[in-house]
């Protein structure tokens, strides 16, 4: 959608949100490096091991799961009449999943 067709719409792109969202994830992840530094004693004498393989199945299954569920809410708005393109549903829907998160 280009601008003439946002403005046509009633929609204003808001700049400055691109910028807000780039520095939250630095914060967060400025703060969990932070952390992660501040405990790292605590963490190295932990007796700890990864088995890389299942882990990996794992996330890959998580993955396809929260796909599916975004493919299904895709198909909710097909019924409904209100379909949006599969991209901007699975979007939407990983992004409606933080927004439980982040209020708490």
């Amino acid at each position: 959608m280009n601008k003439e067709e946002e403005t046509k719409s009633g929609k204003q792109a808001v700049p400055w949100m691109k910028w807000l969202k780039r520095l939250f994830l630095v914060l967060v992840a400025v703060f969990l490096a932070r952390y992660f530094y501040k405990n790292y004693d605590a963490y190295k004498n932990l007796d700890l091991s990864i088995n890389w393989g299942v882990f990996l199945l794992a996330v890959l299954a998580y993955f396809i799961y929260k796909i599916t569920l975004s493919t299904l809410w895709h198909y909710l708005t097909v019924l409904t009449g209100c379909a949006i393109s599969l991209p901007k549903a699975i979007t939407a829907y990983l992004y409606s999943i933080l927004g439980k998160y982040i209020p708490g």
